[in-house]
């Protein structure tokens, strides 16, 4: 049999109570069958739940097994630790056969191991051990750690924190606490620990002392653990985290657990924990246990046969042993219950110590002879000879007992040192306590009465407190007993204490002279005083419960006080300590979670009014006493019923109720002064509790009386109206007072008081509430301007106008269509505006109830509400057409309606007649527009947002779905439309990122409209009714971290504008939310209202709105998918997908049928059922069950939903801009100002239009934009004609879209704008020239991705089709110009189309943008445009010399145009003035004069056709050239620039020019001989992949010092993504290949490495390397061969085939490769060859000797490649195979070419070894001196030739050169 518990070494405590288990087999189990008469299914149970509430690192589970009693445990053990044969085992089993059959019934302790719970989480322990029976010590070994679950459970479980180790089956590992276990929790995974051997019990080391000494050894590997002796057992323990519901699961006193589906298998027991420390935890199940410990017994100096001892326990009801209790639990493999329990018997000793726990149910009512008995006994291990196997019985040695009551209250936890008696004790013995002196002295006791037996007892009870004072007061509470609830655990309280008077007086130190008021009210002060934390929490419930009853109970206390007040002292200040104690489990508004629950489902008015005893004879006097003085109590109202019929209600003057009575001393209590300040700063601290209190006490209080249907002004008393007028005055001075000092109080108290007359409204008379508002607001508005107090009236207004009748309470306008059916009768008017039902207004004139005068607040009262009477009103039938919220309340049930005003009525603006009128949603506007005067975002964002939120429940009130019922609610926010406009200025333009999720300082949603109920487990309507309210919290409220980071006030504008510290805009977040409100309204106005408030504006005015009317356009535009996830996919909040602003805004527009308010349709009409609603939609927020943290990556489908959201919501936006705009054209028809509001509306239908749109929102937008361009053609194509360009590129845009019906609809209006322009003048050149520039800038740039070619030839073809089919305008030329005018889009979409096909190739896409330029010479701008187009690409490429000349034609373009137009000298003459820097730029001459004739076309009427825009493209160009070290071209761009600031005598510009060129040419100058301007390739395509480059030849220009080897890796890697893999094969050699060799299946390219080509004439004027490498179009490449046939030979077979090629334009150009024009070739004899490459070392040699300043490496380089050992053969074999025959060189002309060419580079030679002597040091010297030697062979070689004169002399002369050269030279040009 197995034991386990937890223990706390660090606190030296146990902290679990035992859980009983056995894993034995059921033959071993039938072992015990003499003994074991039942097994419970409970005992049975091989899974536990361990709860830790303080979890360190010092826990220990630890497992003690027993057996069944035998001898001595080192003979027990001896078999199980040695090996044996099957002799042995078989005589063991025998052995152990007999003792189950003589010792069944008692067990001995044998073996015990311990888990480190903290190793175990960690996963870094090794719990699977192994104890050698040599080696004592604890060797963790084999861990078998198995998954047995394959997900991670979150670890969230409330009822389950702790751990939960099941033996043999999953358990859990769990705790509540987040410092310690909690982090490795969340990541810990189901394992398997198996533990192999366990350590053999000493019986000696029995006490918990030896046990904690032992678990701190075994932590630290100590040798006392190691001298411990180990027996070898196996034992698995499956530990894991628990399932968010556990089924099968039992509490710890046995009670199921639902889920329970199998009620046959092992459940799942719940442990219960004794915490190391105080848990202020209320008891929420019945719990009524108590534990009792025998630890240990001295029978030492006991004569007689005492040492196998065991104690028997039992409960006894009387002293009869027969009366012995079934209360006692049972272990495992048993009942349920028993009357007995046992502790293990320790062999041959009579000082045992004992380990056991006995858990006993305590009885409901204990009795005065309830005790615990304990009896001794002696057990007789050795079987006797002369008896038959059988039970043994055991001797009685003695007895003692436990009295569970003492001093008629249940005794205490602690520890009990009794004497033992041995004999038995007579009757009436329970009533005495065996340790009292002379306690029965004619017993004869163990040792004189000295205490032997200690143990100890542990009370878990939920209905006998272990507190004195919270006992004596539940004791006061109780007397006298006039009617006690059978549910109320006080009724099983002891008899003593509710009989006798004395033992209570004598309990409470109270003489018997007090009387019983007097005894509560001390009872009620001890339990403040005195009560325990923990006992007060434990039991707060039932303290609150009592206090309440208290509170309206009748009576005086002592010192005049009443018991009433100390009532609401003493909750004050249990509040106050539950405040403090439970602030860790408070939610984000700082209520405790407790007094939540406690609100919501325990408190009960009507029950806790049934609980107050009688009063007493002369109470009904004081009664009546009290009511004369003003005591709150119910007045004789009129009910109003069903059938119209009125009865009178029975005054119920005597009763007390908790609402009044929390009134009464609520205000007494704020006007007492210093003496109650205490008791006043804990009330205003839980404020929300007895406000929530008093509210829902007057729900039960209604509908216990019936009176819901009463006239709400007659519900309550004058007195209990008073109180409330003057509690709100005082708290609202307060929150004056004390808003600086203590912030966060006050704005905790302001949102306290808030909700309370919000929910006041249901309740209470409305014109009465309206006046608690205008005092509150007043009272805020006398105080000095602060930011603070702003704040709070705009959180108090946020959350007042959540209430779900707002809409009545603010007099909706009735629609004009309905006043012309309803005309003058108004007397009964049947409308279904308002909650989808047929509501009845039955109005009589002369009723009492229309009479002002009969209402309890007189019409002297109505200034309160901002208006000084009915007559200011302006209307004479608002008192017959019905009642006044002010005169009296409509009822707060649904059957109500909106009070209806006439058409009138309707005012659009702030005046104070709106304000009048409509008092809430005036008092919201006056405060929006205060607000937006000053500059904190703060502000605006609280402002706009409760806006916002209002207008979002309207969407989703199911009450308002029809037309009708909106467009009398939308008239109410005109005003903020007046508001709006006088701020547009401020808005946000910037939408072009999504808003992302909203921040964790935004605000909740909005309040649910609809009565939102709770369900709870009473059956009690009136319970179940009050619960209503309460558990209705919206998420309004803002948290009290948000409120400490900002604070308002009622501040003037000029203040707010003064003391604003943010942006002076309004963020984009707040903009949205007004311009959503904004679309709301103009959405649900009638038509007529709409209409008549346009024409009623000013033309500024007008022009505003059209202006916001764009802006929601560009605010709501749907961006695409991909713009979203990143906005979307990520939240720092910890609300759900209410709090995101998508979804907000979206239902705040959107209505209809969407999914998102079906849910909420469908979830309301789930409430209004009745089904339990989702906590988490109350208004305080969170659900107080819901503690986990929520990850901050959304899932997927949210983030779904939410794009889908704002695609809808744009829709909708743009619908609603569209409906309006139309609207307002038509309005606006008949007026002066119609062309400037044409031209404001046109902007926003193209921005519309512009728009991404759905295609049914598209179809709308056509429609509307044909209309208008039908109607108005001549303002469109005369006026602006700006805006009939931008027309063309939309629509030209949209006929490219992959929607067939958007292209239709945008083919047919591009159809319509053509034939509206030629019926204007004949011809329609305009949109010619419009649609040209608008396709080409459609397909360039960054928008060719927009636009779909195939798509744009439909939509052309369908242009088309129109004109053929136009009958009117068939004997027109019309036809013919659409025609050719497709025909030309037709040609320019052909070259553009390839733009995207080759979008990848960037040489082809230059190619393609360059003929498109000049296919648009007649079109200098769209050319222009091209150009610069070309001129980017480059720059992204690198390419700078390109984009530099793309630049240069630009400005020629520029330049050869305006010299037509102006005839300055200063200014460039065309595009010919620009040869100089390119040839290439006569391509940008005007091609006719026809170009410019249309002057009206809009030719050439860019900025750039300027003289500044002429400045700026050459000014570009000159920068591009200077980056690209092109700075001589540089320089020749700024001479062109030098005239024109010259003309302008701007002398700044011409200063800084100057300084440029001079930089320029330094550059040139330092970078002589090291400058690199390209590298050329001619490039050679074959095969059909090519199309059109097949066979063409081109030369690419490339970066400096780009290898052949680069160039055609970057065409495989290329050409390899194009054709595939293995397609492409390059052309390594040269020669021109045969192309019928060649694959047609496969691509060829052919790249040679070429080198610019100058004849020698054509040297003399390009001298410099610039000149060399700029301008070029002629190039050459050499192939050598033989003529044996071979590539390679000797030099005298050497020969070169020379090709040169020639290209169409020079270098640079405007793009990268040129076109081979023309090629010729010729062949170089051997001679030639040797002679160019002599001459090729010689120049190179030359100019490394003479390059300034010199480079030595590069000289020593040159002079080793000339006469270096390696190399010397070549120059002397060069020599001697050409010029050994002195005749022949006579006779040929290259041979005597090639003999000078040799005598120069002799003496360069020379040249170079004497500069580099001069230039090298001294560790160069060895160096020089070997090519001095090889310099001296060389001139052997060539003496045979030459002459040895000849070559000296050429030396000699070299060497003058060199020292006239040096004498020359500056000495500091010295290098070393």
């Amino acid at each position: 049999y197995a034991v386990m518990a937890l223990y706390d070494i660090r606190d030296k405590k146990k902290i679990s109570e035992n859980f009983h288990f056995d894993l034995n087999s059921s033959t071993i189990n039938k072992m015990m069958d003499n003994y074991v008469k039942e097994q419970a299914i409970p005992s049975l149970s091989r899974s536990a739940i361990f709860s830790i509430t303080y979890p360190h690192q010092d826990i220990f589970l630890v497992i003690k097994l027993e057996k069944v009693l035998q001898k001595d445990i080192n003979e027990c053990a001896e078999p199980y630790m040695k090996e044996s044969d099957a002799k042995i085992r078989d005589k063991v089993k025998a052995a152990a056969q007999q003792s189950c059959e003589r010792l069944g019934k008692y067990r001995m302790p044998f073996a015990w191991t311990a888990v480190h719970i903290q190793d175990v989480v960690n996963g870094n322990a090794s719990q699977s051990t192994e104890h050698s029976r040599r080696e004592t010590a604890l060797k963790m070994e084999e861990m078998k750690v198995a998954a047995k679950a394959a997900s991670e459970r979150r670890f969230e479980e409330v009822r389950a924190t702790g751990l939960h180790f099941a033996p043999g089956r999953t358990g859990c590992v769990e705790s509540q606490s987040l410092d310690a276990l909690c982090p490795q929790l969340q990541t810990f995974k189901p394992v398997t620990l198996t533990v192999n051997s366990f350590f053999k019990q000493e019986q000696d080391k029995l006490e918990n002392e030896d046990l904690y000494r032992f678990l701190g050894e075994l932590r630290k590997g100590g040798a006392l653990v190691r001298r411990l002796k180990c027996i070898p057992g196996t034992l698995k323990l499956d530990i894991s985290v628990p399932a968010e519901r556990v089924s099968n699961s039992l509490t710890s006193n046995l009670v199921l657990i639902k889920p329970y589906p199998d009620h046959n298998c092992r459940p799942i027991r719940e442990i219960e924990e004794f915490p190391s420390r105080e848990v202020f935890i209320p008891y929420t199940a019945y719990k009524n246990f108590i534990y009792v410990y025998p630890q240990h017994l001295n029978f030492s100096s006991r004569s007689g046969s005492a040492r196998n001892i065991a104690v028997r326990v039992q409960v006894l009801n009387d002293e009869d042993e027969s009366s012995a209790l079934k209360c006692i639990y049972g272990k495992s493999s048993g009942p349920r219950f028993t009357k007995e329990a046992w502790t293990a018997v320790t062999y041959h000793n009579k000082t045992p110590d004992f380990y056991e726990e006995v858990k006993i149910e305590l009885p409901v009512e204990l009795k005065d002879r309830n005790h615990v008995l304990f009896t001794f006994y002696h057990i007789s291990c050795s079987k006797p000879k002369d008896k038959e196997t059988g039970p043994v019985e055991p001797v009685l040695l003695g007895y003692t007992w436990l009295p569970l009551l003492k001093d008629g209250s249940i005794l205490k936890s602690g520890e009990y040192n009794f004497p033992v008696t041995m004999e038995k004790p007579p009757q009436a013995y329970s009533l005495l306590s065996p340790d009292a002196p002379q306690c029965l002295p004619n017993l004869k006791w163990v040792d004189n009465h000295k205490p032997v037996f200690r143990f100890s007892t542990h009370v878990v009870s939920s209905i006998h407190s272990q507190d004195m004072a919270i006992q004596n007061f539940f004791d006061a509470c109780n007397q006298p007993v006039v009617s006690i609830s059978r549910h109320d655990p006080r009724r099983h309280t002891s008899t003593a204490a509710r009989t006798n008077a004395a033992d209570l007086d004598k309990i409470s130190g109270i003489t018997s002279s007090v009387s019983p008021d007097g005894v509560l009210a001390n009872a009620t002060d001890r339990l403040v005083q005195f009560g325990g934390a923990e006992s007060t929490m434990k039991f707060l419930p039932l303290i609150l419960n009592k206090l309440f009853c208290v509170l309206i109970r009748p009576g005086k206390g002592s010192s005049g006080q009443s018991v009433n007040e100390r009532a609401f002292d003493a909750l004050a200040s249990v509040l106050n300590k539950a405040q403090e104690r439970l602030g860790e489990a408070c939610d984000s508004h700082g209520r405790c979670e407790q007094l939540v629950m406690y609100v919501t489902y325990v408190f009960n008015a009507v029950a806790l009014a049934e609980k107050v005893p009688a009063p007493a004879a002369g109470a009904s006097a004081a009664a009546k006493g009290d009511q004369v003085n003003g005591r709150p109590r119910s007045a004789v109202v009129s009910s109003k019923i069903d059938d119209g019929d009125t009865a009178s209600v029975e005054s119920r003057s005597s009763e007390r109720t908790i609402h009044s009575e929390i009134a009464t001393q609520w205000v007494t209590c704020n006007l007492s002064g210093r003496e109650k300040a205490s008791a006043r700063e804990k009330a205003y601290a839980n404020s929300w509790f007895f406000f929530d209190i008093m509210v829902k006490s007057m729900a039960q209080h209604l509908a216990k009386e019936n009176m819901l249907n009463v006239p709400p002004e007659m519900r309550f008393t004058r007195t209990f109206h008073d109180n409330i007028s003057k509690l709100v005055v005082s708290i609202s001075d307060d929150i004056v007072n004390r808003h600086i000092k203590e912030p966060k109080a006050t704005q905790s108290l302001n949102t306290s008081l808030a909700f309370f007359i919000h929910d006041c409204f249901s309740y209470m008379d409305r014109g009465f509430v309206f006046g608690i508002i205008r005092s509150y607001l007043r009272q805020i508005s006398i105080a000095a301007a602060d930011y603070n107090l702003e704040e709070y009236k705009l959180d108090l207004l946020r959350i007042v106008c959540a209430h779900e009748h707002y809409v009545p309470l603010n007099l909706p306008l009735l629609p004009s269509s309905m006043m012309a059916i309803v005309g003058d009768n108004v007397n009964s008017i049947i409308y279904s505006g308002y909650g989808g039902d047929t509501i009845k207004h039955a109005h009589r004139s002369d009723s009492k109830s229309a009479d002002p005068n009969n209402s309890l607040l007189s019409m002297d009262r109505l200034d309160m509400m901002g208006g000084d009477g009915m007559d200011d009103l302006g209307t004479s039938s608002l008192m017959s057409l019905t009642r006044t919220p002010s005169m009296r309340s409509v009822s707060s049930t649904m059957t109500d309606a909106p009070i209806l005003l006439s058409e009138d009525n309707v005012y659009s603006e702030l005046s104070p007649e709106y304000r009048q009128i409509h008092f809430l949603i005036g008092l919201l506007m006056s405060e929006l527009a205060v607000v937006l005067d000053g500059q904190s975002s703060r502000l605006h964002r609280q402002a706009i947002n409760t806006l916002r939120d209002l207008i979002m429940s309207h969407d989703i009130d199911t009450r308002l779905v029809d037309r009708e019922s909106r467009a009398r609610i939308a008239p109410l926010y005109l005003p903020m439309l007046v508001i709006m406009m006088d701020h547009y200025t401020r808005f946000c333009r910037d939408f072009s990122s999504p808003t992302s999720a909203p921040q964790a300082e935004e605000s909740p949603g909005p309040a649910p409209m609809a009565g939102t109920q709770v369900s709870t487990n009473s059956d009690d309507a009136t319970d179940s009714a009050a619960a209503d309210e309460t558990a209705k919290r919206t998420s309004i409220v803002t948290t009290a971290s948000e409120i400490m980071s900002y604070s308002t006030g009622t501040l003037s504008k000029q203040e707010l504008r003064a003391m604003g510290t943010t942006s002076n805009m309004i963020t984009q977040e707040n903009t949205r939310n007004l311009l959503a409100c904004f679309l709301w309204v103009l959405k649900n106005l009638e038509t007529k209202q709409l209409r008549d408030w346009w024409l009623q504006l000013d033309f500024i005015k007008k022009t505003i709105v059209l202006d916001i009317m764009d802006l929601c356009v560009h605010a709501f535009e749907y961006k695409g998918r991909g713009s979203y996830y990143s906005a979307f996919s990520t939240t720092g909040t910890s609300a759900g997908a209410t709090n995101d602003v998508k979804q907000r805004l979206a239902n705040v527009i959107l209505s209809g049928a969407g999914s998102a308010r079906e849910k909420l349709i469908e979830r309301r009409r789930q409430q209004q059922g009745g089904n339990v609603i989702d906590p988490g939609t109350r208004r305080w927020g969170r659900t107080i069950h819901q503690q986990h943290v929520e990850s901050s990556l959304r899932p997927m489908n949210e983030v779904e939903l939410d794009i889908d959201l704002e695609s809808h919501l744009g829709s909708e936006a743009a619908l609603i801009v569209l409906d309006t705009l139309e609207l307002i054209v038509e309005a606006s028809t008949e007026t002066d100002r119609l062309n400037t509001i044409l031209s404001y509306s046109f902007v926003v239908l193209l921005h519309l239009l512009g728009a991404h749109q759905s295609s049914a929102t598209l179809h709308h937008i056509f429609a509307s934009q044909r209309a208008l361009v039908s109607k108005h053609p001549e303002f469109l194509f005369e006026q602006e004609t700006e805006q009939s360009s931008d027309l063309c590129a939309i629509l030209l845009r949209l006929c490219g879209s992959g929607l067939a019906s958007t292209r239709s609809q945008a083919s047919a209006s591009l159809f319509m704008l053509m034939r509206h322009n030629y019926c204007l003048g004949q011809s329609f050149a305009r949109v010619k020239v419009q649609l040209t520039v608008a396709l080409s800038t459609l397909v360039a740039g960054t928008q060719v991705q927009l636009c779909n070619a195939d798509c744009l030839r439909k939509s052309l073809k369908t242009i088309l089709m129109y004109a053929d089919q136009d009958e009117l305008m068939s004997n027109t030329p019309f036809p013919e110009q659409v025609k050719e005018l497709v025909h030309n889009l037709h040609m320019i979409l052909r070259d553009t189309v390839n733009l995207n096909e080759y979008k990848e190739d960037p040489d082809m896409l230059l190619d393609l943008m360059l003929r498109i330029a000049k296919g648009y010479a007649n079109s200098p701008d769209l050319r222009l445009t091209w150009l610069q187009n070309m001129a980017q690409k480059h720059n992204e490429r690198q390419s700078l010399a390109e984009a530099g000349m793309c630049m240069v034609h630009a400005g020629a373009l520029v330049a050869e145009y305006l010299s037509m137009l102006e005839d300055d000298s200063f200014f460039p003459a065309g595009c010919a003035s620009f040869e100089k820097i390119s040839p290439n730029t006569l391509e940008e001459s005007a091609v006719s004069d026809d170009v410019l004739a249309p002057d009206d076309e809009g030719i050439c009427t860019g900025k750039l056709f300027s003289v500044q825009g002429l400045l700026g493209l050459l000014s570009q160009a000159a920068m591009l050239f200077e980056v690209g070290g092109l700075w001589e071209a540089a320089c020749k761009i700024l001479q062109y620039i030098r005239p024109i600031h010259e003309s302008c005598h701007d002398h700044k510009k011409l200063s800084k020019m100057y300084f440029k060129m001079g930089e320029l040419e330094k550059k040139v100058t330092e970078m002589t001989g090291k400058r690199s301007l390209g590298a050329y390739f001619r490039v050679t395509f074959y095969g059909v992949h090519f199309d059109d480059l097949n066979g063409m030849d081109f030369i690419y220009k490339e970066r400096p010092h780009t290898s052949l080897a680069e160039v055609c890796i970057r065409f495989e890697q290329f050409y390899a993504k194009s054709f595939g893999h293995g397609v492409l094969e390059l052309i390594k050699d040269s020669k021109e290949p045969d192309r019928n060799k060649l694959d047609p299946e496969k691509a060829y390219i052919q790249v040679v490495f070429v080198e610019p080509y100058f004849d020698s004439y054509e040297l003399k004027w390009r001298p410099s390397f610039f000149e060399k490498n700029f301008n070029i179009c002629r190039f050459y490449f050499d192939i050598p061969f033989t003529e044996s046939g071979k590539a390679h030979g000797n030099l005298a077979n050497q020969c070169k085939r020379r090709t040169i090629l020639t290209t169409g334009n020079v270098f640079p150009y405007v793009k990268n490769r040129i076109e081979i024009t023309h090629r010729e070739s010729y062949v170089l004899s051997p001679v030639e060859v040797a002679l160019e490459d002599l001459q090729r070392k010689y120049d190179t040699l030359i100019e490394a000797v003479r390059q300034q300043p010199p480079d030595v490496k590069r000289l020593q380089l040159q002079l080793q490649g000339a006469i270096g050992t390696t190399v010397n053969q070549g120059p002397a074999e060069m020599a001697l195979v050409f010029l050994a025959d002195s005749e022949e060189v006579a006779r040929d002309k290259n041979m005597r070419k090639l003999k000078h060419c040799f005598r120069d580079f002799v003496r360069g030679c020379a040249e170079g070894l004497e500069k580099n002597k001069e230039l090298i040091s001294d560790n160069q010297r060895e160096y020089q001196r070997e090519l001095e030697r090889n310099f001296t062979e060389f001139r052997k070689k060539l003496e045979p030739i030459f002459g040895k004169r000849t070559s000296q002399r050429w030396i000699k002369k070299n060497r003058e050169k060199t020292v006239l050269h040096n004498i020359a030279r500056p000495s500091n040009q010295r290098v070393v």
